[in-house]
């Protein structure tokens, strides 16, 4: 997706969080209509069609280097999501819902032994609150007990680790669209494979009604964007950063649930995890900018995507008004300085402090000629360019 850049990746992340977290209202009211894995091969089949149509021209342009990515990385998804299954079905809900997101703590354990690099300490503290909050959150004390089918939801948090971690070194070599394509596909086969062999004789399409379908056209459409806004932002965001904030998930779960379901939340406990998980993403989003080197510098991002990206365009108005004005500045200067017999290089020290605030500065011994501003030109020489 061409709209997501360096600057709005972390806000399509909290977008991206949001329309998952309501995806689970969805899946919930489809499932008194359709069993698990038949509801999940709607969805990619849905989602297949959808890409096809929209992306047409750049999936004909899909190599045999982006199918096995595809396939690759798409296949910890589906993994992810088989032992999601298997965990609601052997252990408790609140179980489950806790330890799913475990990935929170995962993702940057897997990235620090991929990169040979420790995660940074906002990382951490933003890993530690999200995990107070989410204890907070999903997990009811009092039925809260390990059992072995809770293997199941910690298989789930660890294959959506991997995806998550996969998905980001190999961004740079997929194109977006046809990485969802791709996905979508492999999912449409595995889901429709085991939709076939475990849920054949639950499998009743007469049942569906208008609002079954309207829900199946949402869930649809979340599918697609989801998996086309994660490909294209993680990119520029890291994937433990990624999952703190889909921490966000399970707060918009039970927005929702309270709202249209009519689920109750559990009290201050509840909300109190909220919080925490809200101050975690704060801090994960929060970006101190810094401007390098004066103005005429590029300005760099500090913190939470690491990388340079150009000034904003009220500074670029700021560094063409220094540009216009500076010159100016230094020619009256000269004339004042000439007119009390000093030398053109008197006048350049005058201006070294004016100077500083442009793109470089002007000192006597850096050249054995005359400053370049004071020749009434308006750019310096291709050589001495910042």
């Amino acid at each position: 997706m061409n709209m997501i850049k360096a600057n709005n990746a972390l806000a399509f992340m909290v977008i991206n969080s949001f329309l998952w977290g309501s995806s689970y209202i969805w899946s919930k009211m489809l499932l008194g209509y359709l069993p698990y894995f038949t509801i999940l091969f709607v969805f990619s089949l849905g989602g297949l069609a959808a890409t096809s149509i929209i992306f047409c021209k750049r999936i004909k342009k899909i190599d045999k280097k982006t199918v096995l990515i595809g396939i690759g990385i798409g296949g910890l998804s589906i993994l992810s999501n088989i032992f999601c299954m298997l965990a609601l079905k052997s252990t408790s809900s609140s179980n489950t819902a806790f330890i799913v997101q475990m990935s929170v703590v995962m993702t940057p354990l897997i990235m620090a032994i991929a990169e040979r690099k420790l995660p940074g300490k906002r990382v951490v503290f933003s890993v530690l609150v999200s995990m107070a909050g989410l204890l907070l959150l999903t997990c009811d004390f009092s039925h809260f007990s390990f059992n072995p089918g809770d293997l199941f939801a910690l298989c789930n948090a660890l294959f959506f680790s991997l995806y998550l971690a996969a998905l980001k070194l190999y961004s740079g070599r997929t194109d977006p669209a046809q990485f969802t394509f791709i996905q979508h596909a492999t999912g449409t086969v595995v889901f429709l494979g085991m939709a076939l062999v475990f849920e054949l004789r639950q499998i009743y399409y007469g049942g569906l009604d208008a609002l079954a379908l309207g829900i199946l056209a949402i869930s649809t459409a979340i599918s697609v964007s989801t998996i086309l806004i994660q490909s294209s932002a993680i990119k520029f965001v890291r994937p433990e950063k990624a999952t703190v904030i889909y921490t966000l998930e399970p707060v918009t779960a039970a927005i929702l649930g309270f709202a249209i379901l009519g689920e109750k939340l559990a009290g201050g406990r509840a909300l109190a995890g909220c919080v925490l998980i809200l101050v975690s993403i704060a801090v994960t989003v929060y970006r101190k900018r810094t401007v390098t080197d004066g103005i005429g510098k590029d300005a760099e991002y500090a913190g939470s995507i690491g990388m340079k990206v150009p000034l904003s365009q009220s500074m670029q108005k700021y560094r063409a008004g220094f540009d216009f004005i500076l010159p100016r500045i230094l020619g009256a200067l000269r004339k004042a300085c000439s007119r009390r017999k000093l030398s053109g290089w008197g006048s350049i020290r005058a201006g070294a402090v004016l100077c500083r605030c442009g793109r470089r500065t002007v000192h006597p011994e850096e050249s054995p000629r005359p400053c370049h501003f004071l020749s009434g030109s308006h750019a310096l020489p291709p050589a001495e360019r910042g």
